[in-house]
């Protein structure tokens, strides 16, 4: 278990990391844009916040962690004992440009866990149903965003089809 653990890829890596307001969208974008550690590592701020979503107090806080030679070390650390953190570029992914929006009451998952593997397999996750939405996956007692999804003919995916969003076996709770 303990070498299996060490085995992640970068975006989970970077978010594992706890940099103030760096969270699991903002790993994800700075894993796409610099697809190794180093180069997030040497970014400076006008360079970070060239990546979207990304402003002047999370390219500070990132520029601050990265400076930190504690920061270094334990990263250095980290890869001497053998953890990895490799980087699949999401075009290659089942979900790549996809956008996602998930409603209603979810059983098997949590909200959390289902937007993590989603993005994973390569979407985007959003909270709003627009005419970009790829497709709604709906739990139980799912409301307007189903309805708005309905109309603009959004294909609707129910929580105990999620299996058919990847070959890989998605883990549930």
């Amino acid at each position: 278990a303990i070498e299996k653990s060490k085995q992640s890829n970068l975006s989970r890596f970077i978010y594992a990391l706890g940099i103030p307001d760096v969270g699991w969208t903002t790993a994800n974008q700075l894993a796409d844009h610099f697809e190794h550690l180093d180069g997030v590592m040497q970014a400076d701020q006008t360079e970070l916040e060239k990546i979207p979503d990304i402003g002047p107090i999370v390219s500070d806080h990132i520029v601050t962690y990265f400076s930190d030679r504690a920061n270094q070390d334990v990263i250095q650390k980290m890869a001497d004992l053998g953890v990895e953190w490799a980087h699949q570029k999401k075009d290659h992914l089942p979900l790549s440009g996809k956008t996602i929006v998930i409603t209603g009451k979810l059983s098997d998952w949590t909200r959390d866990s289902l937007t993590e593997k989603c993005e994973e397999l390569g979407a985007k996750v959003s909270n709003s149903v627009s005419k970009k939405t790829s497709f709604l996956i709906a739990g139980e007692s799912a409301g307007s965003k189903l309805k708005k999804a309905q109309q603009l003919g959004i294909p609707i995916i129910l929580e105990n089809d999620i299996e058919s969003l990847s070959k890989n076996k998605l883990h549930k709770k």
